[in-house]
């Protein structure tokens, strides 16, 4: 089985954008600092991440038409 995708890249952009949006709602004051969503978010958006670059479909496709 051909390993696929990128799932530590993954992991990282979506910690990182986990992060980035916690600290953006907290400046906004949408959310308040004590609250469980502060540390759901980033870990919910890095397992995403991890998903999506486990399933997306990276790199160059093989065409179906051979030249």
């Amino acid at each position: 089985m051909k390993r696929r995708g990128h799932p530590v890249r993954g992991f990282v952009a979506g910690l990182l954008t986990g992060l980035f949006l916690m600290v953006d709602l907290m400046i906004f004051k949408v959310i308040a600092p004590g609250t469980l969503t502060v540390a759901v978010i980033p870990v919910a958006l890095a397992v995403l991440g991890v998903l999506m670059g486990v399933t997306a479909p990276f790199g160059k496709k093989e065409s179906a038409t051979a030249e």
